[in-house]
């Protein structure tokens, strides 16, 4: 399934990659899907920080979850701003977290507080507020969201230009458990494993601005990588019983 700013959601065969059908009620740009574990339902966030629950075997939004703490648009602004930029489930699908920013100040650069709802998808009412740790800078949307095995909250910031962080919540009492420093992300996966995640990242080639004032021939982008997490130390290597037995006979 994929989606846009059309506000459509579009299903595909896999067997054929053709069109196989759309999902349709959102009002605004669509920036986040999400699977349920039961693998028959969907869920889906917008600009306006409007969630909608699918049943995919009937093909219709059976409900919605209030993440309207993600959207800002004040009276001076050209255009809303935040919406609900990542999402996940716990491994159970108990939990369903909603990653975006709240508060914009501006409809410009778009500075604004870094949160994350967690709902309680059996009767959709927010649990959580989750924020940046104390003291840090970010200003950007959580971007990249995923549940580890034990249900920490694990989330990938944004922010125009500067470092910013990889944070991992405990989602019972709100708690910021740990923090990595990491350039502005744009996404999060978590390895089948349950031991690495992985997120993609903007690199600064050096040059402010958008490279308006290079000839086109000299113009150099700013670079895209993907960067690794190992979220559990490297056992050590197992002793080699063959070995470990001839030194006892020596």
């Amino acid at each position: 399934m994929t989606a846009g700013t059309d506000g459509i959601i579009r299903r595909w065969s896999i067997a054929d990659g053709k069109p196989a059908g759309t999902l349709e009620a959102h009002a605004g740009d669509i920036f986040s899907l999400a699977m349920h574990p039961d693998g028959k339902t969907l869920v889906s966030g917008d600009i306006f920080g409007v969630v909608h629950q699918w049943d995919l075997s009937a093909g219709k939004s059976v409900r919605q979850f209030d993440a309207a703490q993600l959207h800002s648009r004040k009276e001076n602004f050209l255009a809303d701003v935040g919406g609900v930029r990542s999402l996940a489930f716990d491994k159970p699908g108990k939990r369903l977290a909603c990653g975006g920013m709240t508060d914009a100040k501006s409809n410009s650069f778009c500075p604004g507080h870094p949160g994350v709802l967690v709902f309680d998808f059996s009767s959709g009412k927010q649990t959580q507020l989750l924020r940046m740790k104390k003291g840090k800078v970010d200003d950007g949307p959580i971007t990249g969201l995923a549940f580890l095995e034990d249900g920490t909250v694990a989330g990938q910031g944004e922010r125009l230009h500067a470092v910013c962080s990889l944070e991992f919540w405990n989602p019972d009492d709100g708690k910021v458990l740990h923090t990595i420093d990491t350039p502005s992300g744009y996404d999060l996966d978590i390895h089948p494993d349950g031991r690495r995640i992985c997120t993609p990242i903007w690199i600064s080639n050096g040059r402010a601005g958008n490279g308006r004032h290079a000839k086109p021939e000299e113009y150099q982008p700013h670079f895209g990588h993907v960067r690794i997490y190992q979220l559990t130390e490297k056992a050590a290597d197992k002793p080699d019983p063959k070995k470990a037995a001839d030194k006892k006979t020596t």
